[in-house]
């Protein structure tokens, strides 16, 4: 069995502070690669944004509390590992 996947990301709460930690789940990646071959490539772009950050922005949904969004263009998706 697998592990989940942990990243380091900017603080949205503190953008000049030390990183934090990101999960993605085991079994969301593994669900993506069976069958949702898009999406589990989407992984690999959602990767590079949370990394590499070009803005950050919260309360962007009207119905639902909370969370973050981060946006950013990956150059290409060759360069992604």
């Amino acid at each position: 069995m697998g592990s989940d996947y942990f990243t380091e990301i900017v603080n949205p709460t503190d953008l000049t502070g030390p990183r934090i930690q990101a999960i993605i789940p085991y079994r969301l990646i593994l669900n993506y690669y069976k069958f949702l071959p898009v999406r589990y490539e989407n992984l690999r772009v959602a990767k590079h944004v949370l990394e590499n950050p070009m803005r950050i922005f919260s309360g962007v949904r009207q119905f639902n509390e909370g969370g973050w969004c981060f946006t950013g263009r990956p150059q290409s998706l060759r360069y992604i590992a």
